[in-house]
């Protein structure tokens, strides 16, 4: 499906804002275009994806990793499909580019787009069920793991030094297992993340969006 340049009028159909943005090593680099009725992604010369904003039913924020660094994503679902985007961008293996700046334009004009439609749009933050099942399971198995060497050095190695050295392993896999654990994500208020966003100072990649 080739990428429309005219609006239903023949005008030339400018983007609102837009973001250069690549989720994965097997993935390319791809635009994500915010129009005046629509978000699309795009490469050069075709339509991937598109979300008319007036079937928008979710707007989601998260704080996710990016290498050893975090980022915000958001990701605008309708009743169909999923448009995913970050404060940061792919741009080698475990090496991400900043991309902030791009990202709070985007978001900023995302929300100012749905206000029309915000009692009818789901605005929540928090990391999806896939996500936290992914690193609870594994803070989990971090600490399940700590608390069997542990036992093992205690009762049949007799080390009681030995089976400290777990504890680390034992409060950190807790820890993810804890803060990971399935929930409800959280409703926030898309008035206060535009006002926020208007009056902030240079932006952070890694830091969470709404209040």
């Amino acid at each position: 499906m080739s990428a429309p340049t005219l609006d239903e009028t023949g005008a030339e159909d400018r983007a609102l804002a837009k973001l250069e943005d690549r989720r994965s090593l097997t993935g390319k680099t791809r635009s994500v275009r915010l129009y005046g009725d629509r978000i699309e992604v795009c490469e050069p010369g075709e339509t991937l994806q598109r979300i008319r904003l007036d079937s928008v039913t979710q707007v989601r924020m998260s704080v996710e990793m990016a290498g050893r660094d975090t980022q915000v994503v958001c990701r605008v679902a309708s009743k169909s499909t999923q448009i995913v985007f970050g404060s940061r961008s792919l741009s080698g293996p475990g090496s991400w580019q900043n991309n902030a700046v791009e990202f709070r334009g985007l978001v900023l004009a995302l929300h100012k787009a749905l206000q029309p439609r915000k009692l009818a749009v789901r605005f929540v933050e928090g990391q999806t069920l896939g996500f936290r099942l992914i690193m609870g399971a594994a803070g989990l198995s971090l600490a399940t793991g700590g608390v069997v060497f542990a036992g093992y050095m205690l009762s049949v190695a007799g080390s009681a030094m030995l089976a400290a050295a777990a504890l680390p392993f034992i409060v950190i896999g807790g820890y993810l297992a804890w803060v990971f654990r399935p929930g409800v994500p959280l409703p926030y208020n898309p008035d206060q993340l535009i006002a926020r966003f208007e009056r902030a100072p240079e932006p952070d990649a890694g830091r969470a969006s709404p209040d």
